[in-house]
């Protein structure tokens, strides 16, 4: 895994589950056919969030260097429990940033190295347990929250609880839900051909049933607008603080968004 990885690239197809490092209660950590949809899902389940985990690659010796702008993630969480999306970037200037999303944050968080990212899908008037396509624009989100340049996806740490179909690494902003032709009207992006369920793709000239259309949340374009606002003043003081020089990296320091997401 030290060389770059061509990009776009179906995770779990290059990288099956055996290729992953397993974390906690194996028993919880399951790979079955999902009967309601008819193909395979990666399950994790724990009473306590984070308790078992699946990590790619197994040793920190080495890194993915999985380049590609954006991050699609297809998951359903489990009602009434926490999970935890972890993915550990390869910034510009050397340093790796760990970016994790998780449903039981109710505010962004963002430090030199880290930014939580709260998964709010109620928002969306849903219940928060569809199946959900997450969005994560790389580029963006190290611009505007770090004032850096990302270079390429070095680990994945999916942990529980929920289960998770697939996860796509490209440089392409996909049109989800949109055909061919309208996407070819527009001149702008192109229909998101990644395996959503068995038969299907994302392209709505094949049909997607209601009960399977999932929910689309999108970084940063679906973060609350107050939240980016309230954050916006202490990114701005945190990369002016990292280009002079003045901060010591024995002194981690925490910026927390006081502006809460409603539930």
């Amino acid at each position: 895994m030290s060389r770059l990885q061509s990009i776009p690239c179906n995770v779990f197809k290059k990288y099956p589950i055996s290729c992953w490092k397993k974390v906690g209660n194996e028993a919880k950590i399951i790979h079955r056919k999902e009967i309601d949809i008819g193909c395979h899902v990666l399950e994790l389940y724990s009473l306590t969030t984070g308790a078992n985990s699946v990590i790619l690659p197994k040793t920190n010796d080495n890194s993915l260097r999985l380049t590609g702008r954006y991050v699609y993630i297809l998951l359903r969480p489990v009602e009434d429990k926490g999970f935890l999306l972890h993915l550990d970037i390869h910034a510009s200037d050397g340093l790796d940033v760990r970016i994790t999303l998780s449903n039981v944050f109710t505010e962004l968080k963002l430090t030199n190295l880290s930014l939580h990212l709260p998964f709010d899908i109620q928002s969306k008037g849903q219940c928060g347990t569809e199946w959900t396509l997450l969005r994560l624009d790389l580029n963006t989100l190290f611009s505007v929250y770090h004032g850096r340049k990302h270079q390429w996806i070095s680990r994945l740490q999916l942990s529980s609880s929920m289960q998770i179909l697939g996860i796509l690494v490209s440089d392409i902003s996909y049109s989800i839900f949109e055909n061919k032709t309208e996407s070819i009207e527009r001149k702008s992006r192109k229909p998101l051909r990644f395996p959503l369920f068995r038969g299907t793709i994302f392209e709505t000239n094949n049909q997607f049933s209601v009960a399977n259309q999932p929910v689309v949340v999108r970084f940063p374009e679906d973060l609350d607008p107050g939240v980016r606002s309230k954050c916006k003043l202490s990114q701005v003081f945190l990369t002016r603080l990292f280009k002079s020089g003045a901060y010591n990296s024995q002194r981690m320091l925490t910026v927390i968004c006081t502006n809460s997401i409603k539930t």
